[in-house]
């Protein structure tokens, strides 16, 4: 019967099926055979090869939960700077899958990467110093890396706080500097939620979200978090 079929395939160690080459399938129904093969090719990588590593480029590299799509692209993640060093595991046909910690991978169109050459570190770091400060415009908070890693952010009310999670970090600071003359930032801290998964929270003083942009300067990421606009003078 014409349809949609699901099913599973066990992938054996050196597998002579997962070598550059599409997979035989049979639907087997009441004696009646109908073969085909997959539309998709497939190569298993070898687990003993060196990591493969890639850099982000182009203009707003995304990160996408996953392969759907719908109109829009499908589901992101978030929107990443450009330089940030990624571990690639896989691809799905345009796409790289990228293993930010232990337990959370996401996926980035293949434009968006350039690999790098063998032998090149997958993306770790530990934190160095921090600084909260605020100058006549914006309010920022930059964490000093030796890398730079991919992050996640995410904006939260009630309370009103800016979390970004960053990926293959490990916490090696005791203090946070933070300097007085924030206007929009109430506090800086941090956790250690997993082991290769720092985050960041950034607690603000007003409830409305008027905006903030993560990127890097070097090595230091960098939050600049924008401030309520004025009323005007009457």
């Amino acid at each position: 019967m014409p349809g949609i079929y699901q099913g599973s395939y066990t992938v054996q160690c050196a597998d002579p099926l997962i070598q550059g080459k599409q997979l035989p399938v049979t639907l087997d129904y009441e004696g009646q055979q109908v073969r085909r093969f997959t539309p998709n090719i497939f190569t298993l990588r070898d687990p003993q090869a060196q990591p493969l590593v890639g850099k982000t480029s182009g203009d707003d590299p995304i990160l996408k939960y996953g392969l759907g799509s719908d109109r829009l692209g499908g589901a992101r993640m978030g929107s990443l700077d450009t330089g940030v060093v990624l571990n690639i595991t896989g691809k799905a046909d345009g796409d790289y899958r990228v293993q930010l910690s232990r337990t959370l991978s996401a996926w980035i169109p293949q434009e968006y990467v350039k690999l790098q050459p063998p032998g090149t570190f997958p993306p770790i770091s530990l934190t160095g110093s921090w600084r909260v400060w605020g100058d006549e415009r914006f309010d920022y908070v930059s964490v000093g890396l030796t890398a730079k890693l991919p992050y996640r952010t995410i904006q939260q009310n009630d309370p009103s706080r800016i979390v970004i999670d960053i990926f293959g970090a490990t916490s090696n600071t005791n203090w946070i500097t933070q300097l007085e003359n924030t206007k929009e930032i109430k506090n800086v801290y941090y956790e250690q939620v997993e082991d290769d998964i720092l985050r960041v929270i950034i607690e603000l003083k007003h409830t409305q979200h008027w905006g903030h942009q993560v990127y890097y300067n070097g090595s230091i990421l960098t939050v600049k978090v924008k401030r309520p606009r004025r009323s005007p003078a009457w």
